[in-house]
């Protein structure tokens, strides 16, 4: 008696481990944007208490990053990082390649926006992953939508 695996057997292990693989990529790509947006949420974070450090110091917020008391990257791979110069009381984490764009706005200039932050979509897919992280504030879901992060 030979002791071995059938084609058959062999085809059905193949089988399973094709399956298993067409499920679990996309939920593991899923997984890998998502922790792209977290850590640029978290560089953002960083950057916005900064600003309001820069502001109890000099009564103004600045547009330069290299001024702020963090080091913070300019842009990651994935994210482009500035505050508005026309108006620095607002930071963006800007997506690159498809990613969403992360908007915050600081306390102290204009009481609308009182410290608040968003995850701004503006596609299906991105609609999808700002929805995982906060409830739609403005907009709506087909086309812009802002996703109130606190």
């Amino acid at each position: 008696m030979k002791k071995g695996f059938t084609l058959i057997e062999l085809l059905v292990v193949v089988l399973i481990i094709g399956i298993l693989s067409a499920v679990a990529l996309p939920q593991y790509t899923k997984a890998v944007k998502k922790a792209k947006m977290v850590e640029a949420i978290t560089i953002l974070k960083s950057i916005t208490d900064a600003q309001e450090i820069y502001y109890i110091a000099n009564g103004e917020y600045t547009s330069d990053l290299e001024s702020l008391d963090v080091s913070a990257p300019a842009q990651t791979e994935n994210y482009i990082f500035q505050c508005k110069k026309e108006s620095p009381s607002t930071c963006y984490a800007h997506g690159k390649k498809g990613n969403v764009t992360f908007e915050f706005y600081l306390k102290n200039l204009d009481p609308n926006m009182d410290g608040k932050h968003w995850c701004v979509a503006s596609s299906p897919e991105s609609h999808a992953f700002c929805k995982t992280l906060g409830p739609l504030d403005m907009g709506n879901t087909t086309e812009k939508g802002y996703y109130l992060l606190n």
